[in-house]
């Protein structure tokens, strides 16, 4: 009987240390960014802050695991060197927000209004951005790898130096939007906007691009290796000294590209440089 005491005893504390870890937040913390909007360096992890207020909120610093912030209203609010991962955000209205540094991993994005914000250095790898809005954001040196990014509008975006891989686009809004030096290495794009975008030393090798629009833009030494391209509109899109060695000139989808200094399946192709 000693011994089952002891397990027991064992299981409860175990059990106990479980339920502490799971509710982590600091009240005092909670209180203070209710009450003034301000809490730096705070503990927030599984905080329930859905529907609050918080324009122009102080989190800078901060620890947000597994919190949720479900239509949370935080305009021009600063939550840069933030953990946000496995966190909730659904519906948030978060325009204008300062995310550089932060970790957004495994969180739930879906609807959440990043209009404008700056994103530089984050990481949001298997997140789910669904139908989220990020036009005109600054995300240079950000990661989404294996993110869900469908639906989203992503116009106008610097996202420079970013990473991709395996994320998918599927229906997403890129136009004008910038993608230089960045990693799409097996992201889904089908049937997405792509006019205008400037994807230049980027890697898209095998990608998929079915059905979607790249009306003008730039591939200017992207790898496209292994691409797929049904059905894709190519018009003026211009594939200087970039790598579709998969493709030959006579594609009837290149028809209407622009190609110069292009490594082809059977040779490197002059046919629209202009001397």
């Amino acid at each position: 009987m000693r011994g089952v005491n002891v397990s027991y005893f064992f299981y409860a504390m175990l059990l106990i240390f479980s339920i502490n870890i799971v509710y982590a937040f600091d009240e005092n913390d909670l209180k203070k960014l209710l009450i003034s909007r301000e809490c730096i360096n705070c503990d927030l992890s599984n905080a329930d802050l859905s529907g609050a207020y918080l324009d122009q909120a102080q989190l800078m610093n901060s620890n947000l695991r597994g919190a949720t912030l479900k239509n949370v209203k935080m305009a021009n609010a600063n939550l840069s060197n933030v953990v946000l991962s496995g966190a909730d955000l659904s519906n948030a209205d978060m325009p204008s927000t300062l995310l550089d540094n932060s970790r957004i991993d495994d969180a739930i994005l879906i609807n959440t209004n990043l209009t404008s914000s700056v994103i530089n250095n984050a990481s949001f790898r298997n997140s789910n951005l669904s139908s989220a809005i990020l036009h005109g954001a600054q995300m240079e040196f950000s990661v989404f790898d294996n993110a869900k990014l469908i639906k989203a509008d992503i116009r106008r975006a610097n996202l420079t130096n970013t990473s991709f891989k395996n994320a998918d686009l599927s229906e997403a809004r890129l136009t004008l939007s910038l993608f230089e030096n960045s990693n799409l290495d097996g992201a889904i794009l089908v049937k997405a906007k792509i006019r205008n975008v400037n994807f230049s030393n980027s890697i898209l090798e095998n990608s998929d691009l079915s059905f979607s629009s790249l009306r003008r833009s730039i591939f200017f030494k992207a790898k496209l290796k292994g691409c797929i391209m049904k059905n894709v509109n190519l018009f003026k899109a211009n594939f200087t000294q970039a790598d579709l060695s998969h493709l030959t000139e006579l594609d009837p989808r290149l028809s209407t590209a622009i190609l110069c200094k292009t490594i082809m399946k059977d040779k490197i192709s002059n046919r629209d440089c202009k001397n």
